[in-house]
């Protein structure tokens, strides 16, 4: 059995968004509860700390990143956008009526969507509205809106929750939960009508991510009482022909969202393994990647064509810290990022 050592840290790791060219940025957490956000260009070498100017540290934090220039920083009280990695940063206009900047997700510099998030504890009504902007926020077109002067938006009911899973201005799908299972809806006509799209199965299903891959095609993360499956389409989530099983495990504490890099190629983490296949799930077969000294779990992976990626990896088995780890070999051999307090 190895000798666990956890790699000293001042700052508990939260989240990764990464983009095409090596440029990434982080967001953490200091034991004190401050937010701090770091980025990279890159791939990992060195970082830079990316000051946010919001009113209190201790917000609740969302980041998104566009590429190497743009990116937004969702907190609490609004959304701020940058144009220039973060050196600089102008408020976004939310819809009217709305300042919490979690429910905004930008596709764009300037075109992306806003859904009202907010849980309702106790109650089967659910309240929500869906909007989009093709100008960065400063006019916002409502999509639809249920609430209790209007109970239902066409296949939209009040009740049960609600949340979109992807938007790109035409074709879009909504997650409606009831219980213990949950359907999907899609929309083709910019959000203004949506239908309820059949999935392969039967069985009652918690659905997950929602990945547009190129060559119109597209994945469903789902779960059963069976496990782990991807939903696949061939027509861009149109319609959804068929699923595969994943090797999701499931431990305390982690979160272990695989890497769909194209139609055909996927990585999911299990531990100091690497479950990949290159036949859309068909085959699976483990890689045993050299990690680097004090890490001995994968989790998170995120991955690109031509071999870089990134990963978030614990210094134990079970629990521990989380690390960022780069691997520019497509996954074979990882090594320590050197973002502050990690």
């Amino acid at each position: 059995m190895p000798t666990f050592s956890p790699l000293p840290v001042s700052a508990e790791f939260y989240d990764l968004k990464a983009a095409p060219g090596g440029s990434a940025w982080v967001f953490l957490r200091t034991t004190g509860g401050e937010g701090l956000v770091y980025g990279t260009s890159d791939g990992g070498v060195s970082w830079r700390p990316i000051p946010i100017p919001t009113e209190s540290s201790r917000d609740k934090y969302g980041i998104q990143l566009i590429d190497e220039s743009h990116g937004f920083v969702q907190h609490g009280r609004g959304l701020l956008a940058t144009a220039d990695g973060g050196r600089t940063w102008r408020p976004v206009p939310l819809p009217p009526g709305h300042t919490f900047g979690l429910g905004a997700r930008f596709l764009t510099a300037t075109r992306g969507w806003y859904q009202d998030i907010r849980a309702y504890p106790d109650q089967a009504a659910q309240p929500s509205s869906m909007w989009w902007t093709s100008n960065a926020g400063e006019s916002w077109s409502l999509l639809w809106k249920v609430s209790a002067d209007q109970p239902a938006a066409g296949a939209i009911p009040l009740d049960g929750s609600k949340y979109v899973l992807g938007f790109d201005g035409s074709l879009g799908w909504l997650r409606l939960g009831a219980g213990s299972s949950q359907r999907l809806l899609r929309t083709q006509d910019g959000g203004l009508t949506w239908w309820e799209s059949a999935l392969p199965g039967g069985e009652p299903v918690l659905l997950g991510s929602l990945v547009s891959l190129p060559g119109d095609y597209a994945i469903l993360l789902a779960r059963t009482g069976a496990g782990w499956w991807a939903i696949r389409s061939r027509d861009g989530g149109r319609t959804w022909t068929d699923r595969v099983s994943i090797p999701i495990t499931d431990l305390p504490g982690a979160s272990d969202n695989p890497a769909f890099i194209d139609k055909d190629h996927w990585m999911v983490a299990g531990g100091n393994v690497i479950h990949a296949t290159s036949d859309g799930g068909r085959t699976w077969h483990d890689l045993r990647p050299k990690l680097p000294a004090g890490i001995f779990a994968l989790h998170d992976l995120w991955l690109f064509p031509g071999g870089q990626g990134w990963a978030s990896g614990s210094d134990a088995e079970r629990g521990g810290s989380l690390h960022v780890l780069v691997t520019r070999d497509g996954g074979a051999t990882w090594s320590l990022s050197p973002v502050p307090h990690l």
